[in-house]
């Protein structure tokens, strides 16, 4: 009797003693489990801080003192501009893609079509500036538009000096070949030189009118043929 006793009391502990030996080794790996979890946490909060995306400012630190001013609508105006800095055509060359089919119905074309003139629409539409509803450059400095226009070359009879424009004006430029101003663009600020710090549409890096994106150039004065002041300030 008493051996039977033994060896169900044996059998017993045994038994307590696997149950306890898995509860303890389930312990453990719930522990090391959390703490490789945190340290894991840890390092996906450090790579996503890592990640961060680049809060990309413009700042015109070369501009003249004539084009710095404090008006909250122009630059409103430069942030909508910049927001569409580096659109491209999709794809290239087509005079289309859906930043470029939005920025067309702009000044109310509905199909694929030269968008120098809906790029600097759209920004005038999203920062409720009154402006020419016409893809067509000359529409903005015609009929009531004219008064609008603060500076003409032709009626200057010279270039236009730095003084002479601010940041926001939205400017032309004449083509010999075409007759006519055939592109428009918007006044950021001017270089250490005097020249014209831009930004514009359908152009591209050597500064053609028939181009394919959305970019920051840099332009001689002699270049601008009229200065249209949408903003009054």
């Amino acid at each position: 009797m008493d051996k039977l006793h033994n060896t169900r009391t044996k059998r017993f502990l045994l038994q307590y003693s696997r149950i306890y030996f898995y509860l303890a080794h389930l312990l453990l790996w719930n522990l090391s489990s959390n703490i490789l979890s945190a340290q894991s946490d840890s390092k996906l909060s450090q790579s996503k801080e890592k990640l961060k995306p680049l809060q990309i400012k413009y700042t015109t630190a070369n501009t003249y003192p004539e084009f710095r001013t404090n008006d909250v609508l122009t630059e409103e105006f430069i942030q909508q501009c910049l927001l569409y800095l580096g659109t491209t055509e999709q794809p290239k060359g087509s005079n289309w893609g859906e930043d470029i089919k939005n920025m067309l119905a702009s000044v109310g074309i509905y199909f694929e079509a030269a968008w120098c003139a809906g790029f600097t629409g759209i920004a005038n539409r999203n920062s409720c500036i009154p402006y020419p509803i016409s893809g067509y450059v000359p529409n903005w400095s015609r009929g009531v538009w004219k008064e609008k226009v603060v500076w003409d070359k032709v009626q200057a009879k010279r270039t236009i000096l730095p003084s002479e424009v601010r940041r926001g004006d939205q400017c032309t430029i004449y083509f010999s070949n075409l007759g006519r101003d055939a592109h428009i663009f918007v006044v950021l600020g001017v270089t250490e030189k005097g020249n014209l710090i831009t930004i514009e549409g359908n152009t591209n890096p050597s500064g053609g009118r028939d181009g394919w994106g959305v970019f920051i150039r840099v332009r001689e004065l002699w270049q601008v043929s009229k200065v249209i002041r949408l903003i009054e300030n």
